[in-house]
């Protein structure tokens, strides 16, 4: 099953709303975390959560080892600043360009690899690089920069997140609004479909596979209350156990035995119609229901 996923990013500081001219590492009654300061080397920084150095030395080597995987060596000497407005400023901005996805990518590789050559998402020109680099045009990036716009909109964000509960990045909403699933704290959620991106791949997978039978589900409702809707439609089957061999075979719905409730279905080579529950059927890609 293929999925499509449209992400919404919201800006986020570990520090909340806590003043930009204080730094004196007691965020707690900012809506963040206690011990946490602003600004500082990434190495450095690091101590805030872990609280000394050997642990701090522990989490990055763990971090290079999953990095080594993906690619990635991180550099620690980037220079960070824990309420980035410019940064998520301009990220709100791109996206009015269809940019976001590809800005963060170009932003995220010059802040968490390049830190030793003066790169880092706090600097105006890491970002107006980045920007260029997704295919903005860097000098109304800058223009766009030289003035408070969105700035109110980051500001407010900032102290949205730990009143919904939200104390670390990244956190994964996933919703299916096709078939009227919602989750997440920043709508009116009826379901738990929410994980941390430090949750392990296997986790995600049972996520997933949740989301996956939710909407199997729900797809056999509407086919079983309009099975006319499938008739003539291409469909590819899946799930089948009986007949394994069928499985990702792609046909054509003929028919809908309303006392059995299955569906004929007509597979090229197959001399005759293959009776199938809706569970087995998913819209063939470039048919929608």
């Amino acid at each position: 099953m293929a999925l499509e996923l449209n992400v919404t990013r919201k800006p986020f500081s570990f520090l909340g709303q806590q003043p930009l001219d204080v730094d004196d590492g007691n965020s707690q009654q900012w809506g963040g975390f206690p011990r946490l300061k602003r600004t500082g080397p990434w190495h450095e920084r690091l101590m805030d959560y872990t609280g000394n150095p050997e642990a701090r030395d522990g989490f990055e080597r763990q971090l290079d080892q999953l990095g080594a995987a993906a690619g990635i060596k991180f550099d620690y000497s980037v220079y960070l600043n824990k309420q980035p407005i410019d940064s998520q400023r301009l990220l709100l901005w791109a996206a009015r360009y269809g940019k976001q996805e590809l800005f963060m990518a170009a932003l995220s590789s010059r802040h968490f690899q390049q830190g030793s050559e003066g790169e880092s998402a706090s600097k105006r020109a890491t970002l107006l690089a980045a920007a260029a680099e997704a295919g903005l045009d860097a000098v109304a990036a800058g223009a766009f920069l030289d003035t408070d716009e969105l700035y109110d909109e980051v500001w407010e964000s900032y102290g949205e997140m730990p009143r919904r509960g939200i104390s670390g990045i990244p956190l994964f909403c996933f919703s299916v609004p096709e078939v009227g699933l919602f989750s997440g704290p920043f709508r009116d959620a009826n379901a738990d479909a929410s994980i941390n991106g430090s949750s392990n791949k296997q986790q995600f997978l049972q996520l997933l596979n949740a989301l996956y039978t939710h909407v199997q589900k729900e797809k056999a409702k509407v086919a079983v209350s309009a099975p006319d809707l499938l008739i003539g439609r291409r469909v590819q089957l899946h799930g089948l156990s009986a007949k394994p061999e069928l499985n990702g075979l792609v046909g054509v719905c003929e028919r809908f035995d309303e006392a059995t409730g299955r569906y004929g279905v007509r597979l090229k080579g197959h001399e005759n119609l293959q009776a199938l529950k809706a569970t087995n059927l998913n819209l063939a890609q470039g048919d929608e229901l």
